[in-house]
């Protein structure tokens, strides 16, 4: 309340002082000329010039929740380069033409995050490179707004991921290598793990792992929950693994869950079976 009070303020002072007797004119027609100050009823103060009503060339306003947008106007329309300057402090710039983003923009996050890439008729369209604040890289093709077509995601700890995006969800044929030497892969529906899956592993393990220690190890190596190996977890034997543990394990997944067989072949020669429901051990 106080803020918007300010601004109100300065709005009227604007208005009233002689320095800027030129501002907010109208010609005798009625119509806006020259440079003007408009503050809105929901606080949005907005500054720039007008042509025979119409807003023509540099235009700032200044958002009620903190937002500054700075654009150039052709005729009435937003046209040329805009920055967004964000009350958290990221900032979005590139160019708008007839009032829909287009063209290359640069956009950073308060979070440190970095995303580049093109614009069609407002949506993002084409390649694009995603920064992420804590290291991991994602690039691949929008198609009108959504993530579409073969998206590579480079982790910080020097894992890959490689797959299609269809309509923004990941679809289709997926390789997941993890920093472990761990290499997972199989078909994807609508986001989920869903049909056959192959799962080379590898997993460092201390000299005298338990359960929970290797749940933990079988996690990292194999993604943030660690489902990526989990049917591997009920065969491994607590007192005689040290070292790595290597193998390959297969199964199918259904919407992401472990389901029906899987047999896990080891590089010892071991051969484990067990069976799955909804991601459940069948006892």
């Amino acid at each position: 309340m106080k803020t918007q009070t300010v601004i109100v303020a300065l709005a009227a002072a604007l208005f009233t002082a002689p320095a800027f007797a030129d501002h907010n004119r109208t010609d005798e027609h009625g119509r806006k000329q020259g440079h003007w100050t408009e503050l809105s009823d929901n606080g949005d103060l907005s500054e720039g010039h007008y042509v025979d009503g119409t807003p023509h060339g540099l235009w700032i306003v200044r958002l009620a929740d903190g937002n500054v947008t700075e654009s150039q106007y052709v005729n009435g329309t937003i046209h040329g380069q805009v920055i967004v300057r964000k009350a958290d402090g990221g900032v979005e710039e590139g160019p708008v033409a007839d009032g829909k983003r287009y063209g290359y923009w640069v956009e950073r996050f308060a979070n440190g995050t970095v995303a580049n890439g093109h614009y069609m008729n407002g949506k993002r369209h084409g390649h694009w490179v995603e920064r992420y604040a804590y290291g991991t890289v994602a690039e691949g093709p929008y198609v009108s707004g959504k993530q579409h077509g073969p998206w590579v995601l480079r982790l910080a700890d020097g894992g890959v991921q490689k797959g299609p995006f269809v309509n923004g969800k990941k679809q289709g044929h997926w390789v997941l290598q993890f920093a472990s030497g761990t290499v997972s892969e199989g078909p994807v529906l609508n986001g989920k793990k869903h049909g056959p899956w192959v799962i080379r592993f590898v997993v460092q393990s201390p000299p005298q792992p338990n359960l929970q220690s290797l749940a933990a190890l079988t996690a990292l190596a194999a993604g943030i929950d660690g489902s990526e190996i989990a049917p591997l977890l009920p065969y491994l034997d607590n007192s005689k693994v040290s070292g790595a543990i290597r193998g390959v394990a297969e199964g199918a997944y259904v919407y992401g869950k472990a389901h029906g067989q899987w047999v896990i072949r080891y590089a010892d020669g071991r051969v484990q079976h067990t069976t799955y429901r909804n991601g459940e051990i069948v006892e």
